[in-house]
């Protein structure tokens, strides 16, 4: 099956959602640049809205979207595309939704770090309040490693972003949430003390 096809896949039930989104999980090592092309942040962003309410669904539209943020070469164009299929509000909606979930917060620490490196959207995400959702789940999941790593290194990249958004994290309540991620992680340390120099 050719990204083309699989970027084609019906959403009419929770099962071939799953489908979907397990196949471009797979498939992102070797063919990433060809499903951006063919336009799979509208498959997976149908999937995470339609079947917000489905946790399989979500989790396995979540770990396909890692995959293919993690693999491609075009980092750029997938952030683009992916933010035009209105991936910020749905990325903000389920995280909270799911915020318990430890693996789902994963993925979601993940996705939120990918978009933030990009500084075309960066205003964009703190408006659909990216860093309040940031904030929620580094304090919900301070003592998990990855969840903590990249928040921190989102953390990093939205300090960037001058000092309207350095005030959102400080009024999200970012500096408490940083100090227990030093507390559990001491390979995080200078992440969360990048972001501390700045604010």
């Amino acid at each position: 099956m050719n990204a083309d096809e699989l970027c084609s896949l019906s959403c009419a039930d929770s099962f071939a959602a799953i489908q979907a989104a397990n196949r471009i999980c797979s498939l992102a090592n070797d063919d990433a640049d060809s499903m951006v092309a063919a336009g799979v942040s509208t498959t997976l962003a149908d999937i995470l809205r339609i079947y917000q309410d489905h946790a399989g669904a979500v989790f396995s539209a979540m770990a396909a979207l890692s995959a293919v943020c993690f693999f491609t070469k075009s980092p750029e164009v997938f952030r683009t595309s992916m933010m035009e299929a209105g991936a910020a509000s749905l990325l903000v909606m389920l995280a909270r939704k799911y915020l318990d979930d430890e693996k789902m917060s994963e993925y979601f620490a993940k996705a939120i770090n990918f978009f933030a490196a990009g500084s075309i959207h960066r205003q964009a995400l703190v408006d659909a309040d990216f860093c309040f959702t940031l904030v929620c789940i580094l304090r919900r999941h301070s003592n998990n490693k990855c969840v903590a790593q990249y928040t921190c290194k989102a953390l990093v990249s939205f300090v960037k972003g001058g000092t309207e958004v350095r005030n959102a994290l400080v009024a999200a309540g970012v500096i408490p949430a940083l100090n227990d991620v030093v507390h559990h992680h001491l390979i995080e340390i200078s992440f969360a003390l990048k972001v501390l120099e700045v604010l």
